[in-house]
Protein backbone atom coordinates (compact mmCIF):
# COMPACT_ATOMS: atom_id res chain seq x y z
CA UNK A 1 0.00 0.00 0.00
CA UNK A 2 1.29 3.43 -0.83
CA UNK A 3 2.37 5.83 1.88
CA UNK A 4 0.66 9.02 2.94
CA UNK A 5 0.38 11.90 0.50
CA UNK A 6 0.27 15.59 1.43
CA UNK A 7 -0.29 18.26 -1.20
CA UNK A 8 -0.86 22.01 -1.11
CA UNK A 9 -2.13 23.76 -4.23
CA UNK A 10 -2.37 27.50 -4.76
CA UNK A 11 -4.18 28.91 -7.79
CA UNK A 12 -3.98 32.68 -8.11
CA UNK A 13 -5.83 35.06 -10.41
CA UNK A 14 -5.15 38.78 -10.68
CA UNK A 15 -7.43 41.49 -12.04
CA UNK A 16 -6.34 44.70 -13.76
CA UNK A 17 -6.62 46.51 -10.41
CA UNK A 18 -4.02 44.12 -8.92
CA UNK A 19 -6.56 42.29 -6.81
CA UNK A 20 -5.25 38.77 -6.24
CA UNK A 21 -7.86 36.05 -5.96
CA UNK A 22 -7.84 32.31 -6.18
CA UNK A 23 -8.04 29.02 -4.31
CA UNK A 24 -5.76 27.47 -1.73
CA UNK A 25 -6.19 23.68 -1.40
CA UNK A 26 -4.74 21.31 1.18
CA UNK A 27 -4.87 17.53 0.77
CA UNK A 28 -3.65 14.77 3.07
CA UNK A 29 -4.50 11.38 1.60
CA UNK A 30 -4.02 7.77 2.68
CA UNK A 31 -3.57 8.73 6.33
CA UNK A 32 -1.77 5.95 8.25
CA UNK A 33 -1.94 3.85 5.09
CA UNK A 34 -5.68 3.25 5.59
CA UNK A 35 -7.06 5.34 2.71
CA UNK A 36 -8.39 8.05 5.03
CA UNK A 37 -8.15 11.62 3.80
CA UNK A 38 -8.50 15.27 4.76
CA UNK A 39 -9.17 17.82 2.01
CA UNK A 40 -9.60 21.55 2.59
CA UNK A 41 -9.99 24.54 0.31
CA UNK A 42 -10.36 28.29 0.67
CA UNK A 43 -11.55 30.44 -2.22
CA UNK A 44 -11.86 34.22 -2.59
CA UNK A 45 -11.81 36.73 -5.41
CA UNK A 46 -9.76 39.05 -3.18
CA UNK A 47 -7.21 37.32 -0.96
CA UNK A 48 -6.14 40.70 0.48
CA UNK A 49 -9.68 41.36 1.75
CA UNK A 50 -11.33 37.94 1.81
CA UNK A 51 -14.24 38.57 4.16
CA UNK A 52 -16.53 39.73 1.33
CA UNK A 53 -16.81 36.43 -0.54
CA UNK A 54 -14.66 33.95 1.34
CA UNK A 55 -15.81 30.36 0.88
CA UNK A 56 -14.27 27.31 2.49
CA UNK A 57 -14.74 23.58 2.82
CA UNK A 58 -12.97 21.04 4.99
CA UNK A 59 -13.79 17.34 4.64
CA UNK A 60 -12.60 14.21 6.41
CA UNK A 61 -13.33 10.78 4.89
CA UNK A 62 -12.93 7.53 6.84
CA UNK A 63 -13.61 4.45 4.68
CA UNK A 64 -13.94 0.86 5.97
CA UNK A 65 -15.58 2.08 9.18
CA UNK A 66 -16.25 -1.51 10.31
CA UNK A 67 -13.00 -2.99 9.02
CA UNK A 68 -11.58 -3.77 5.60
CA UNK A 69 -13.24 -7.17 5.34
CA UNK A 70 -16.65 -6.26 6.76
CA UNK A 71 -19.35 -6.75 4.06
CA UNK A 72 -21.27 -3.64 5.18
CA UNK A 73 -18.55 -1.46 3.64
CA UNK A 74 -19.53 1.72 5.49
CA UNK A 75 -17.78 5.09 5.06
CA UNK A 76 -17.87 7.94 7.58
CA UNK A 77 -17.68 11.46 6.16
CA UNK A 78 -17.76 14.81 7.96
CA UNK A 79 -17.35 18.29 6.55
CA UNK A 80 -17.69 21.94 7.50
CA UNK A 81 -18.66 24.41 4.81
CA UNK A 82 -20.13 27.75 3.89
CA UNK A 83 -22.05 28.97 0.86
CA UNK A 84 -23.75 32.12 -0.42
CA UNK A 85 -26.69 32.27 -2.81
CA UNK A 86 -29.17 34.94 -3.80
CA UNK A 87 -32.61 34.38 -2.32
CA UNK A 88 -35.21 33.37 -4.95
CA UNK A 89 -38.01 34.66 -2.69
CA UNK A 90 -37.15 38.31 -2.14
CA UNK A 91 -37.17 39.37 -5.79
CA UNK A 92 -39.34 41.67 -7.85
CA UNK A 93 -42.35 40.18 -9.62
CA UNK A 94 -43.94 41.16 -12.95
CA UNK A 95 -44.31 44.91 -13.34
CA UNK A 96 -42.09 45.61 -10.31
CA UNK A 97 -38.83 47.47 -10.59
CA UNK A 98 -35.65 45.74 -9.54
CA UNK A 99 -35.53 45.25 -5.78
CA UNK A 100 -32.44 45.06 -3.57
CA UNK A 101 -31.21 41.45 -3.50
CA UNK A 102 -31.12 39.39 -0.34
CA UNK A 103 -28.22 36.96 0.00
CA UNK A 104 -28.45 33.72 1.98
CA UNK A 105 -25.25 32.76 3.82
CA UNK A 106 -25.00 29.23 5.21
CA UNK A 107 -22.28 27.98 7.56
CA UNK A 108 -22.58 24.46 8.81
CA UNK A 109 -21.31 21.06 9.79
CA UNK A 110 -22.42 17.79 8.22
CA UNK A 111 -21.64 14.25 9.37
CA UNK A 112 -22.95 11.10 7.72
CA UNK A 113 -22.36 7.41 7.14
CA UNK A 114 -22.67 5.80 3.73
CA UNK A 115 -23.34 2.09 3.36
CA UNK A 116 -22.74 0.63 -0.10
CA UNK A 117 -25.06 -2.16 -1.23
CA UNK A 118 -23.52 -2.48 -4.68
CA UNK A 119 -20.95 -0.48 -6.58
CA UNK A 120 -23.54 2.20 -7.45
CA UNK A 121 -26.41 1.68 -4.98
CA UNK A 122 -25.99 3.10 -1.48
CA UNK A 123 -27.70 4.37 1.67
CA UNK A 124 -26.55 7.54 3.45
CA UNK A 125 -27.77 8.88 6.79
CA UNK A 126 -26.49 11.59 9.09
CA UNK A 127 -26.93 14.94 10.83
CA UNK A 128 -26.68 18.52 9.53
CA UNK A 129 -26.22 21.61 11.71
CA UNK A 130 -26.14 25.04 10.13
CA UNK A 131 -26.45 28.76 10.73
CA UNK A 132 -28.41 30.73 8.14
CA UNK A 133 -27.84 34.47 7.80
CA UNK A 134 -29.54 36.86 5.38
CA UNK A 135 -27.52 39.83 4.13
CA UNK A 136 -27.98 42.82 1.86
CA UNK A 137 -25.67 44.09 -0.88
CA UNK A 138 -23.25 45.54 1.68
CA UNK A 139 -23.01 42.19 3.57
CA UNK A 140 -24.93 43.71 6.48
CA UNK A 141 -27.42 41.42 8.25
CA UNK A 142 -30.83 41.97 6.65
CA UNK A 143 -33.87 41.34 8.86
CA UNK A 144 -36.63 42.30 6.41
CA UNK A 145 -37.23 42.21 2.70
CA UNK A 146 -38.45 45.06 0.52
CA UNK A 147 -42.08 46.23 0.46
CA UNK A 148 -43.59 48.36 -2.27
CA UNK A 149 -45.43 51.46 -1.07
CA UNK A 150 -48.53 52.92 -2.79
CA UNK A 151 -46.28 55.58 -4.29
CA UNK A 152 -44.21 52.86 -5.98
CA UNK A 153 -41.22 53.39 -3.74
CA UNK A 154 -39.61 50.49 -1.88
CA UNK A 155 -39.42 50.25 1.89
CA UNK A 156 -37.16 47.76 3.70
CA UNK A 157 -39.75 46.90 6.36
CA UNK A 158 -41.34 44.04 4.44
CA UNK A 159 -41.69 40.41 5.52
CA UNK A 160 -38.97 38.95 7.77
CA UNK A 161 -36.16 37.13 6.00
CA UNK A 162 -35.74 34.48 8.71
CA UNK A 163 -37.97 32.58 11.15
CA UNK A 164 -36.53 34.46 14.13
CA UNK A 165 -36.93 37.90 12.54
CA UNK A 166 -33.34 38.73 13.50
CA UNK A 167 -31.71 37.78 10.21
CA UNK A 168 -29.94 34.78 11.79
CA UNK A 169 -31.39 31.27 12.25
CA UNK A 170 -29.78 28.12 13.60
CA UNK A 171 -31.07 24.59 13.18
CA UNK A 172 -30.19 20.90 13.23
CA UNK A 173 -31.90 18.22 11.17
CA UNK A 174 -31.46 14.60 10.19
CA UNK A 175 -30.86 13.74 6.55
CA UNK A 176 -31.00 10.42 4.72
CA UNK A 177 -31.07 9.29 1.12
CA UNK A 178 -31.08 5.95 -0.61
CA UNK A 179 -29.96 5.41 -4.20
CA UNK A 180 -30.83 2.43 -6.36
CA UNK A 181 -28.75 2.63 -9.52
CA UNK A 182 -28.42 -0.09 -12.14
CA UNK A 183 -27.26 2.12 -15.01
CA UNK A 184 -24.45 1.00 -17.30
CA UNK A 185 -22.65 2.13 -20.43
CA UNK A 186 -23.73 0.69 -23.79
CA UNK A 187 -21.95 2.05 -26.86
CA UNK A 188 -20.72 5.06 -24.84
CA UNK A 189 -24.28 5.90 -23.72
CA UNK A 190 -25.88 5.46 -20.29
CA UNK A 191 -28.80 3.04 -20.16
CA UNK A 192 -30.84 1.72 -17.25
CA UNK A 193 -32.60 3.36 -14.34
CA UNK A 194 -31.66 5.41 -11.28
CA UNK A 195 -33.99 6.02 -8.32
CA UNK A 196 -33.12 8.41 -5.49
CA UNK A 197 -35.21 9.02 -2.36
CA UNK A 198 -34.15 11.77 0.07
CA UNK A 199 -35.58 12.71 3.47
CA UNK A 200 -34.85 15.81 5.58
CA UNK A 201 -36.36 15.67 9.06
CA UNK A 202 -36.30 18.67 11.38
CA UNK A 203 -35.62 17.81 15.02
CA UNK A 204 -37.06 20.92 16.65
CA UNK A 205 -33.53 21.97 17.64
CA UNK A 206 -32.72 25.58 16.87
CA UNK A 207 -34.47 28.89 16.29
CA UNK A 208 -38.25 28.82 16.95
CA UNK A 209 -38.54 25.01 17.11
CA UNK A 210 -37.74 24.19 13.46
CA UNK A 211 -39.76 20.99 12.99
CA UNK A 212 -40.30 20.02 9.37
CA UNK A 213 -40.38 17.04 7.05
CA UNK A 214 -39.22 17.16 3.45
CA UNK A 215 -39.18 14.19 1.08
CA UNK A 216 -38.12 13.94 -2.52
CA UNK A 217 -38.24 11.01 -4.92
CA UNK A 218 -36.47 11.21 -8.27
CA UNK A 219 -36.95 8.52 -10.92
CA UNK A 220 -34.71 8.57 -13.97
CA UNK A 221 -34.79 6.24 -16.98
CA UNK A 222 -32.11 6.24 -19.68
CA UNK A 223 -32.37 4.67 -23.13
CA UNK A 224 -30.31 4.91 -26.26
CA UNK A 225 -31.32 8.06 -28.16
CA UNK A 226 -31.00 10.02 -31.35
CA UNK A 227 -29.51 13.41 -32.31
CA UNK A 228 -32.34 15.26 -30.56
CA UNK A 229 -32.08 13.36 -27.29
CA UNK A 230 -30.01 13.99 -24.23
CA UNK A 231 -28.01 10.79 -24.83
CA UNK A 232 -27.89 10.97 -28.63
CA UNK A 233 -25.42 9.86 -31.25
CA UNK A 234 -23.43 12.29 -33.39
CA UNK A 235 -24.99 14.13 -36.28
CA UNK A 236 -24.30 12.50 -39.64
CA UNK A 237 -24.85 8.97 -38.35
CA UNK A 238 -26.98 6.30 -39.98
CA UNK A 239 -30.70 6.90 -40.35
CA UNK A 240 -32.58 5.12 -37.59
CA UNK A 241 -36.16 4.04 -37.17
CA UNK A 242 -37.22 2.81 -33.76
CA UNK A 243 -38.57 5.24 -31.20
CA UNK A 244 -37.35 4.93 -27.62
CA UNK A 245 -37.76 7.11 -24.62
CA UNK A 246 -35.96 8.91 -21.77
CA UNK A 247 -38.09 9.80 -18.75
CA UNK A 248 -37.45 11.81 -15.61
CA UNK A 249 -39.88 12.26 -12.75
CA UNK A 250 -39.51 14.02 -9.43
CA UNK A 251 -41.97 14.17 -6.54
CA UNK A 252 -41.34 16.27 -3.44
CA UNK A 253 -43.35 17.61 -0.54
CA UNK A 254 -42.59 19.39 2.71
CA UNK A 255 -44.46 19.46 6.00
CA UNK A 256 -43.40 22.26 8.30
CA UNK A 257 -44.43 23.89 11.58
CA UNK A 258 -43.96 27.57 12.31
CA UNK A 259 -45.33 29.47 15.31
CA UNK A 260 -47.70 26.60 16.07
CA UNK A 261 -49.11 26.46 12.53
CA UNK A 262 -48.69 23.52 10.18
CA UNK A 263 -48.39 23.77 6.44
CA UNK A 264 -47.53 21.70 3.43
CA UNK A 265 -45.80 22.35 0.13
CA UNK A 266 -46.09 20.02 -2.85
CA UNK A 267 -44.06 19.72 -6.06
CA UNK A 268 -44.16 17.18 -8.83
CA UNK A 269 -42.41 17.16 -12.17
CA UNK A 270 -42.56 14.71 -15.03
CA UNK A 271 -40.59 14.99 -18.24
CA UNK A 272 -40.20 12.66 -21.20
CA UNK A 273 -38.17 12.72 -24.37
CA UNK A 274 -39.05 10.59 -27.38
CA UNK A 275 -36.03 9.86 -29.58
CA UNK A 276 -35.03 7.75 -32.56
CA UNK A 277 -32.46 4.95 -32.30
CA UNK A 278 -30.27 2.91 -34.62
CA UNK A 279 -32.27 -0.36 -34.43
CA UNK A 280 -34.28 -1.57 -37.38
CA UNK A 281 -38.09 -1.69 -37.22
Amino acid sequence: MKGEEVAIKVILKAKASIQPGGTVTFEHRNIKGQNRSIVGSVTSSNLLNPQDDLSFKLEYVHPYLDGVYNPRNRTFRTSCFNSRKMSPVFTGGPGVDEVPPVWIDRVGLKANITESFTRQSKFTYGLVMEEITTRDETSTVCTNGARQLPTGALSMDGPPTTLSGTGVDRMAFAQANITRDNTKFVNSAIVGERNVFQLDQGLGIGTNFPFFNHRQLTLTRFTLGGPNSVRGYNMGGSFVKNVKRLALAAIAYSVYMHYGHCGMRWLDEVGTKFVVTRDMM
